[in-house]
């Protein structure tokens, strides 16, 4: 008697996209090129030293201003030492233009780029934010992630540790807050759900608490293509380093599964050149606000006519030929109160 044999799967007919739909369709198993990934940890357990290793040539934006990375860079890397939003703004249009040169970006301090941002607009606005006042800080942080996180680039962010939270608990109906132990990155929290991987830094200490040459990754989520095994990547697993003897961590952590996340992988899944240039218009036009509010504050802090035409020809006068027309109009307005009000003094 014969062996049973299996009968084969029917066969399944690709469905008929409309041409509406097509577009916005790619192969079923691919993924957006570039690994996207954040580091965080407490100080000096090797968050900007991972970074530094991400391939070259790279744009850094070290957004904490402490020079760290720096040191570990190469000299095909773009580095700029920048926390101000407006300035931000523009180094990252730059990464857009030139992203066909490039195969990495990198922000060293989402953390600390995070709170500058909300800064600036509590100051624009006149104290806290609130209520509606938030569309206007969240809409253009969010329409960079967007698009960072569909770049072909490997995208890098690092994040201080938030190590202390607080837990509203109840004691006999009387409700108090506890203060409890933490272990996540302090980063704007839509952070985490963009990036592929998630990993922790560490120090390794010996048995008197004192830091030893032994660094730690840690991974705190990852996205793990089906072809990977569960036993290669996995919450939990860790990569220990030692600083006497250097390895690239990035090669170490992240390559062996570059590959595999790019087999058949296919370039800006999901979009739309015309959405990209819509978007690229709505980030340009959402650094020009940038640029409008700090103009219309320097105006406003003025406190005579010399120093009004010092810091308009130093401070102001160059960023207007970028400008807008509807933009240097209202510049122009309050340009022409603050002579008035000068005036009358």
């Amino acid at each position: 008697m014969s062996e049973p044999t299996e009968s084969a799967a029917p066969a399944v007919s690709p469905l008929e996209l409309p041409a509406a739909l097509k577009r916005f369709s790619s192969p079923i198993g691919v993924h957006r090129r570039g690994i996207k990934v954040m580091v965080f940890g407490p100080p000096d357990s090797g968050k900007s030293f991972f970074l530094a290793h991400m391939p070259s040539p790279k744009v850094v934006i070290d957004a904490n201003e402490e020079g760290g990375i720096q040191t570990y860079l190469r000299p095909e890397d773009t580095y700029f030492n920048m926390s101000n939003p407006e300035a931000i703004a523009a180094a990252i249009n730059f990464v857009f233009e030139n992203e066909g040169k490039l195969a990495s970006f990198c922000i060293d301090g989402m953390s600390g780029m995070w709170e500058e941002t909300m800064d600036f607009w509590a100051k624009k606005l006149g104290g806290e934010i609130q209520g509606g006042d938030w569309r206007k800080v969240k809409g253009p942080w969010k329409l960079m992630l967007k698009r960072l996180m569909r770049s072909k680039l490997n995208i890098g962010f690092s994040a201080w540790l938030k190590d202390v939270g607080y837990e509203q608990i109840d004691q006999g109906g009387i409700k108090k807050l506890e203060i409890k132990s933490v272990d996540v990155p302090q980063a704007e929290k839509t952070i985490a759900y963009t990036v592929d991987f998630i990993l922790k830094s560490d120090t390794v200490l010996d048995r008197k608490k004192v830091p030893t040459q032994y660094r730690t990754l840690t991974v705190y989520k990852a996205r793990r293509p089906r072809s990977v095994s569960a036993t290669e990547l996995f919450s939990g697993k860790q990569w220990k380093f030692d600083q006497k003897q250097p390895v690239n961590p990035w090669e170490v952590v992240i390559e062996p599964f570059i590959q595999q996340w790019q087999d058949g992988a296919v370039d800006y899944l999901g979009s739309d050149p015309q959405e990209e240039i819509f978007e690229g218009r709505a980030l340009e036009d959402a650094s020009q606000d940038i640029t409008l509010a700090r103009i219309l504050q320097l105006i406003s802090a003025q406190k005579n006519f010399d120093e009004f035409q010092r810091t308009w020809a130093t401070q102001i006068d160059p960023d207007l030929r970028n400008m807008t027309p509807s933009r240097v109009k209202l510049v122009d307005e309050a340009k022409e109160r603050k002579k008035s009000e000068l005036a009358a003094k």
